[in-house]
């Protein structure tokens, strides 16, 4: 047989990098040709007794990085075909299967520590090729703690001059506290540093992506001659994501890849199978991997398939299996809590201010804690400040008092792959104030220029670089762990308890405050840099900051004055205001502000009534009234909005047509358009009067804060109120000129579809029915049902009042009528109502007068049977309406056309006339029915006020679900 043939497959032929790192694997071993690994003299000598087992030297080949033999065994397949003849020349698929699966467990119950001693691995020769060194070195003992070898130096020179006696600091003047916290030995600049992680990244993906011949992902070709222009491929699949994200998920697969090695039998780690991850996270959980572990290596997964494209052995099935899935979330269960870092104080906000206008401070210590706070109050990660530049210092300087802001703008941040596309960059602001006066962010900037770094529109670079010994700066950035260092030196001297903070203690510290001080969740997102998921808004917004900056500059404000303290529990966040705002130039502002106040004073008492009656007739006329209606309400002293809330109708209550008539008493000419504009202006007060009443009650006596509508609610209650009277204005002009034809109809109705959704009930959409008919059939004039519907749409706009809900759900009244008509004898109604008992309260039972049978029957009408039905529906309502006030009604008819056609607020159900207990009351005239009295209902006059033309008010009819017919 040849050996060649029986070769399992290979992984792929192409190179790897020269400076891959194996992992613990000896690439001399790799290299080294399997022959060689045995010597032939020792081979005879172990072979003396055919009775044993081949060693293992002799049935294991070498294995090749991934797990694949290197060669096959030609020389024990043959002696088997000799001794036993009967076997074919080639193994069945089930002998092969079998064969696997005893040299898999071999493999995995082999221990390291068995097989033969090499001819260089004993005697001499090991003392020549091992590795053991031929003195034995002695033992030096462990010290408690790691020496920097730099700051041994510094120490032991400090050493020799001071003695050692304990050092005593009672201030930070004049030390150096950054040669702490900056690596001296790292010269590498930002690129240099990126560079060498993403060519380190990349070979470890190239390593995974040549484990087997199925591996590399299909979108990219690799080439055997030139490694550098696979590992550019690579690097064009990662796109805009970080080097530390690459590596990571990089590192994840390279130990997956590693562990497949040693587990499987001649198999590949890639493409990925189901089942190889599930083991390869059982595993690692029985070796005791934490679950960000196992997180980070399912992420890897899912990062290698969805962004690098590596293959999957079953497309059609997730290659993370429930069993994985179930697993980490058994583990989440247990994992240890987040570590977090916390948010500084107010006391180590103030000592860095304090720190930036020290003199005897070192320089460059002083410009880095300038640096510290613009993170603070930038809310700013600290890799945001890595690279900035467009540098603005926007100060202002009204009536005394300096405010502004510090802006930078950056590329290089978090999220940079969500905007890139955009082309937008972050701007990093923050306000000039902090805590303290003066404010820090102009004395930084005087700070910057004396340490050679001047702030101006060319300024591009890191906000902090990393200095050198010689007290110069380097082109890199500090990084995070260095800025960690640098901060936990500054503040060591103010006797803080630093657990627990790091560099993003300076991201969270203003975004903790802001949530304590109950900001909106809206312009905290927009302050920490996050996501809103609303593109085209930020987009063309131009300025998302405006607001959010306004409502941190308050936080800051209500911490300086004493009303908010966030170092406190939530019991004592809040409390009285104790010193006055720093921020404020008092003593420039006191002289004049008393000098005009006092000058001010005495003509406002003459000026007062004037001005408030023009500010309240300019505010009428804006909402629609004209100049003798506004002169009407003037001369009724309604100068205010509280005042209109009171003058017609208390909030709560609408004010109905007649008690606007009689509130401008004949001072006008009083039409539709002038009850609708006067009920609106009195909805609108009653609504602004409420909130600012709820307002009053619910705020705190906080001296700082001012009692007025805000401006977006204001402006949305102005946009609504010209919203409603424009539509008003629309429907009323059709309404006068009588005709409404398609194109408009349709766009009257979208318009009306979107105001029925603000509106309670169904009795609006009911009267988009018309409308709907209109529209389809083409019609121009409008019908008196149309017409109908659209002045009460026009009321129902106009009023807007809200629906009332009844919390009684037992007190119902049932009430059952009936009707009986013969044409040669009796014809009568009759009906009773019970309560939620059972008791019957009252009934009737009239004969209908031949008169009124006259009256409703057509000449060529049988029977009229139906309109005695609904007859017996409104003599019901009509005799039994005492009882029924303020009930819930369900009535019971036996007749459906009067369900349908009667449109009442009352709950109408059909009942069949078996089992209507007012069958009998409508059959003949009685007078005592269940122990009660009948009662007398006039019928002419009933049907009278029936058929009568009248118009139902919006304010007569609560709640109802169907459109009041006349």
């Amino acid at each position: 047989m040849d050996s060649e043939n029986s070769l399992p497959d290979r992984g792929t032929p192409l190179p790897l990098p020269s400076n891959i790192d194996s992992h613990a694997i000896d690439d001399d071993q790799q290299s080294q040709d399997p022959a060689q690994l045995h010597n032939p003299a020792d081979s005879e000598g172990l072979a003396q007794d055919s009775s044993d087992p081949p060693p293992q030297s002799m049935t294991d080949e070498g294995m090749d990085l991934f797990g694949h033999e290197s060669c096959s065994l030609p020389s024990f397949a043959a002696e088997v075909q000799e001794d036993d003849p009967t076997l074919s020349d080639e193994l069945t698929e089930a002998d092969k299967v079998t064969l696997d699966s005893i040299a898999h467990q071999a493999m995995l119950s082999a221990s390291l520590s068995d097989g033969l001693a090499l001819p260089w691995e004993s005697g001499i020769m090991a003392s020549i090729f091992g590795d053991a060194p031929l003195v034995q070195e002695t033992a030096l003992p462990k010290v408690s703690q790691a020496l920097d070898p730099s700051e041994l130096g510094q120490q032991s020179r400090r050493g020799q001059v001071e003695g050692p006696s304990k050092r005593q600091r009672t201030d930070v003047g004049g030390n150096r506290l950054y040669e702490r916290a900056i690596s001296f030995k790292n010269t590498l600049t930002d690129p240099e540093m990126d560079q060498a992680k993403w060519s380190r990244a990349l070979e470890k993906l190239y390593t995974v992506m040549v484990s087997g011949p199925e591996s590399c992902p299909s979108s990219i070709a690799f080439s055997s001659e030139d490694v550098e222009r696979n590992l550019r491929q690579i690097r064009l699949l990662c796109g805009a994501r970080s080097p530390n994200t690459v590596a990571k998920r990089a590192n994840s697969l390279l130990q997956f890849c590693l562990w497949h090695r040693g587990y499987f039998y001649r198999k590949h780690p890639i493409p990925f199978v189901q089942g190889d991850i599930a083991d390869y996270v059982w595993e690692k959980h029985q070796d005791g991997m934490s679950y960000t572990g196992l997180t980070s290596f399912v992420e890897a997964v899912q990062f290698g398939t969805h962004v690098l494209g590596l293959p999957v052995a079953d497309p059609e099935s997730p290659t993370i299996s429930a069993f994985v899935k179930g697993l980490l979330d058994k583990m989440a269960l247990s994992r240890p809590k987040r570590k977090q870092a916390r948010p500084l104080t107010v006391p180590e906000v103030t000592f860095l201010e304090s720190m930036v206008k020290d003199q005897t401070v070192d320089p460059i210590d002083r410009y880095a804690a300038g640096a510290f706070l613009f993170a603070v109050f930038g809310r700013c990660r600290w890799s945001d400040l890595r690279y900035v530049s467009h540098f603005f210092l926007d100060v202002n300087n009204i009536e005394g008092k300096t405010i502004g802001y510090l802006e930078f703008a950056t590329f290089s941040h978090k999220t940079a792959a969500q905007v890139a596309r955009h082309g937008m960059p972050l701007p990093l602001v923050a306000p000039i104030w902090g805590l303290t006066n003066p404010c820090w962010a102009l004395e930084w900037c005087k700070l910057a220029k004396e340490v050679e770094l001047n702030f101006d529109n060319s300024f591009k670079g890191p906000i902090l670089p990393a200095p050198d010994t010689s007290g110069r700066w380097n082109k890199r950035s500090v990084s995070a762990s260095e800025a960690t260092k640098w901060l936990l030196e500054l503040l060591k001297h103010g006797d803080f308890n630093l657990d627990e903070v790091t560099s993003h203690s300076l991201k969270c510290t203003t975004l903790s405050w802001l949530a304590k001080a109950g900001t909106e969740p809206h312009h905290r997102l927009v302050l920490g840099h996050h996501s809103t998921q609303k593109g085209s808004l930020e987009t063309y917004s131009r300025d998302m900051l405006a607001a959010p900056l306004r409502a941190l500059e308050d936080v800051l404000r209500r911490i300086r004055v004493g009303v908010l303290h966030p170092d406190m529990t939530r019991s004592g966040h809040i409390q009285e205001p104790n010193k006055p705002d720093c921020a404020e130039n008092t003593e420039d502002n006191e002289g004049a502000n008393s000098s005009s106040s006092s000058d001010n004073s005495s003509s406002s008492s003459s000026s007062s009534g004037s001005d408030s009656e023009n500010e309240a007739a300019e505010n009428l006329i804006a909402v629609g009234l004209s100049s003798e209606e506004v002169q009407a309400i003037l001369d009724n002293n309604v100068v205010s909005i509280a005042q209109m809330a009171f003058a017609i109708a208390p909030p709560g209550t609408s004010p109905t047509e007649q008690q606007v008539r009689d509130f401008y008493q004949d001072r006008t000419a009083v039409n539709m358009g002038t009850i609708t504009s006067t009920k609106l202006l009195v909805f609108e007060s009653h609504t602004l009067v409420v909130a600012n009443i709820k307002s009053e009650v619910g705020r705190k006596d906080d001296v700082s804060s001012h009692c007025v509508l805000p401006t977006a609610e204001r402006d949305r209650r102005v946009l609504d109120q010209q919203r409603q009277q424009e539509l008003i204005s629309v429907m009323r002009d059709i309404l006068t000129r009588g005709f409404l034809p398609r194109a408009e109809g349709e766009r009257l109705r979208g318009r009306l579809q979107f105001a029925s959704n603000q509106l309670f009930g169904r009795r609006f959409r009911n009267c988009l029915k018309d409308l709907n008919t209109h529209i389809s059939r083409s019609f121009r004039a409008l019908s008196k049902e149309l017409s109908e519907s659209l002045e009460l749409m026009v009321e129902m706009i106009t009023e807007n009042a809200p629906r009332q809900v009844d919390v009684n759900f037992l007190d119902w009244t049932h009430v059952y009528v009936d009707a009986s008509f013969d044409p040669d004898g009796y014809s009568g109604i009759g009906g009773l109502i019970l309560n939620s008992f059972g008791q019957c309260l009252g009934c009737f039972s009239e004969e209908v007068p031949q008169s009124l049978v006259d009256k409703l029957k057509k000449e060529d009408q049988k029977t009229v049977i139906f309109e005695l039905e609904g007859l017996a529906i409104a003599a019901a309502l009509y005799t039994f309406k005492d009882f029924v006030r303020g009930r819930r009604v369900v009535i019971f008819t036996d007749n459906q056309s009067a369900q349908e056609e009667l449109g009442l607020v009352s709950w109408i159900e059909r009942v069949p006339s078996q089992s209507n207990p007012a069958d009998e009351l409508s059959r003949a005239k009685i007078y005592r029915y269940a122990g009660i009295d009948a009662k007398q209902v006039d019928l002419l006059r009933c049907w009278a006020e029936c058929t009568k033309e009248m118009n139902v008010s919006l304010s007569q009819v609560r709640g109802g679900e169907t459109r009041d017919r006349t």
